[in-house]
């Protein structure tokens, strides 16, 4: 299905220009020539996506953006403004009240379609991410459910919910399966417990009554999907043998054991739906052993409970990896993939208080490529994105401690934070964040400072006090930039608060 646009504009040649196009690339296209009524249809149905103009009667461009950002429901519909304002203040304004781009009028259309495309694929990612997140979710509580219910069974075994209990204190796989081992040796009183992991991969889990009684790495080292042993157990069907050397047991499984030095064995499948995860051993090494049903019973319970331990762990570490997936989404610059304004204002809170509490100075550096409109006016839009992302990348090789951070501000201009630094020191990472996108030589012949783009950088410093504020560390910085694009750019200029 195609995705929806919503067009808002009070002009309506430009809206209907605009609508046809997007049209023609086969967009399903919703138009509006004014907030309020914007507002009305999106309320009666989300679109995919806001294409937005700025200047409008009645509720503006910034306006409706900011009651669509603190809407629940309509809070993650990607904003582009496309205006005819191209004041840095205007696009500045535009990203904190949420806008996912900014393009100025005119427009160039490939580049209105390939910052379109940009955003819808992003709120299809975050989409999936948000979908997989909900399975998995509902997986987890199914498996809890069934565990609930299978607890409930196992109270009847008072031996049984003991060993359940245990083995369900952890979702780390290795401690699952150390648990179990032991728990089941104990239990049953026997020589060996072993769980092998056959289709999972990696090494066995044993519980031994003597060191020399090991077969660490060597239980099933021969195995394969086509061997008996694996069809037989994907079968969930078990192996019960009092005396390994009685003829009955003779077969394939007999061999196997013998190499093992067991006398008599009780092996169950450990199953999770038509995988063969692995197995559950239990070995007699010293003598034979009439197996009782109701060991037979427990161990069955047992190995149930472990696989879907084993399911929720491995459950857990996909949720964890999809949340990651999730939280990074949410706070990298989609363009160029170093933090974004979001991540920056939660940063500098964090560590503004961390500084307040240890008594440490913090520096801050606000970076500004000069002269970047006439750039992006006579190279292109596409390769202005280009020059940002080589420029994000040029300071991000520069500021490389685990404590700092590197994060677009806005437009072409990028911060970085520098906890527990000097402004000597926030001066020398200035600098060689200036001589970093010098030496990157990207073209620039519409500079009057160079040949290459090159960049401004203010660097403020300040120790923080109960009675200042983290935007006070901001606006000596932006002084500072603003002195050094006075003095000439390209170069670095400092401001130390003082006390």
């Amino acid at each position: 299905m195609s995705a929806t646009i919503l067009l808002v504009d009070d002009q309506p040649d430009e809206l209907r220009l605009l609508s046809a196009i997007l049209m023609d690339q086969g967009y399903r296209v919703r138009k509006a020539i004014s907030g309020e009524m914007a507002l009305k249809s999106i309320e009666f149905e989300l679109p995919d996506l806001v294409l937005l103009d700025i200047r409008m009667p009645g509720m503006n461009g910034f306006e409706l953006c900011s009651v669509l950002k603190m809407s629940g429901n309509m809070k993650d519909i990607p904003v582009i403004f496309l205006s005819g304002l191209d004041l840095l203040e205007d696009k500045v304004r535009a990203f904190e009240m949420g806008g996912a781009d900014y393009i100025t009028k005119p427009f160039h259309l490939e580049e209105v379609l390939m910052r379109i495309g940009h955003q819808l694929t992003i709120q299809q990612q975050r989409r999936q991410l948000i979908d997989q997140n909900r399975l998995l979710l509902a997986e987890v509580r199914e498996r809890k459910r069934i565990e609930t219910m299978m607890r409930q069974q196992a109270r009847r075994e008072k031996l049984l919910s003991a060993i359940t209990s245990r083995i369900r204190q952890s979702l780390d796989l290795t401690a699952i399966l150390k648990t179990t081992v032991e728990e089941v040796r104990v239990l049953l009183q026997v020589d060996r417990v072993v769980i092998d992991p056959l289709g999972a991969g990696g090494e066995s889990v044993e519980s031994v009554r003597s060191p020399d009684l090991s077969v660490q790495g060597r239980v099933t080292a021969q195995w394969s999907p086509d061997h008996p042993c694996w069809n037989h157990f994907l079968q969930n069907r078990l192996f019960l043998v009092d005396d390994v050397t009685a003829e009955d047991a003779q077969g394939w499984c007999g061999g196997w054991l013998r190499d093992l030095a067991v006398q008599a064995a009780l092996v169950l499948p450990i199953l999770q739906g038509d995988r063969l995860w692995g197995l559950l051993a239990a070995h007699q090494c010293t003598a034979l052993r009439p197996w009782q049903p109701w060991e037979v019973e427990l161990i069955r319970q047992v190995t149930a409970q472990l696989a879907i331990a084993i399911d929720q762990s491995e459950l857990y570490l996909q949720l964890q990896q999809a949340n990651q997936a999730l939280q990074a989404l949410a706070t990298l610059d989609g363009l160029t993939q170093v933090a974004n304004r979001r991540r920056f204002d939660e940063f500098l809170a964090v560590e503004w208080q961390r500084a307040l509490r240890e008594g440490q100075p913090i520096t801050l550096i606000l970076c500004d490529v000069d002269y970047f409109k006439r750039y992006n006016d006579t190279q292109g839009h596409q390769q202005g994105d280009d020059c940002l992302r080589l420029v994000a990348q040029g300071i991000q090789q520069v500021v490389q401690r685990p404590a700092d951070l590197v994060a677009r501000y806005g437009g072409e201009e990028f911060v970085v934070i520098l906890p527990n630094t000097h402004l000597k020191g926030g001066m020398r990472v200035a600098e060689k964040i200036r001589a970093a996108i010098a030496a990157l030589a990207i073209p620039h012949p519409a500079s009057t400072v160079s040949p290459w783009i090159t960049v401004s950088l203010g660097v403020g410093c300040l120790r923080p006090r109960p009675k200042r504020a983290a935007n006070d560390l901001v606006s000596i910085a932006d002084q500072a930039l603003y002195q050094a694009k006075a003095e000439g750019r390209d170069r670095v200029c400092a401001l130390l608060a003082s006390d």
